[in-house]
This record gives C-alpha cells, structure tokens and sequence, in this order.
C-alpha cells in the first residue's frame, strides 16, 4: 500500500497486463497469469487507484495503462498511432499547483548604507 501523505498519484506506463478487458474489469478467457493479473487488480483498489485506458494500444490489448486516484480531474484520453508496434498514450489531467507566497522581507543594500 502506498504511502498517505501522497495524495495525486499517477501511475502510468507500459505494464503488460494483456489479461485483463479494461472496459468492464474482467479477465479474459486465454489469460495465462491469473494470480499476477489479480494481484495487480488489488494494488489498484488498494489504493483508490482507477485505470483510465480503455482503448487497445497494441493488437487487442490493452498495455500502456495510466491509473490515478484523482480520475475526476482526467479531462481526456486519447490512444494515438506510436513509434512502435505499441500505441502511445496521451492524457489531459486538469491541475492547480498550490504554490505558496512568500513573506516579504528586507533586503539591505550596503552601497546605500549611511556609514
């Protein structure tokens, strides 16, 4: 289980679950590592994390995966032609970087100085 204190999480990346059907979370017939696929299944719940490609991104599977635990901000995915024989994956998450401002302070300029 992944640590609390990280809140968005993205994990994303070529994970070569072939097993699974991503559209409705069901292993698929020919799926030759069940315990592998299930623990991965796990992992996910385990920590909020919900997979976000649908599409196939090489042959009929389904392998570059991108999951997050803040879906709700993923604005689009989209699976476009890759340099391989894999797809490539682009997704659109809407963020807002919470910067702190900071405090003011003197600076002192010894040029200026009245000695």
């Amino acid at each position: 289980m992944l640590d609390k204190q990280h809140r968005n999480i993205i994990l994303a990346g070529d994970f070569n679950y072939p097993g699974w059907n991503w559209s409705d979370m069901t292993l698929k017939p020919s799926c030759q590592h069940i315990n592998l696929h299930e623990d991965f299944r796990t992992f996910l719940n385990e920590n909020g994390l919900v997979q976000e490609v649908k599409e196939p991104t090489r042959d009929a599977n389904t392998l570059e995966l991108m999951a997050t635990n803040f879906h709700e901000r993923v604005i689009k995915n989209e699976v476009l032609p890759g340099i391989s024989d894999h797809s490539c994956v682009l997704t659109e998450i809407s963020m807002r970087m919470n910067c702190r401002k900071q405090a003011p302070h003197k600076i002192w300029l010894d040029k200026r100085a009245d000695w």
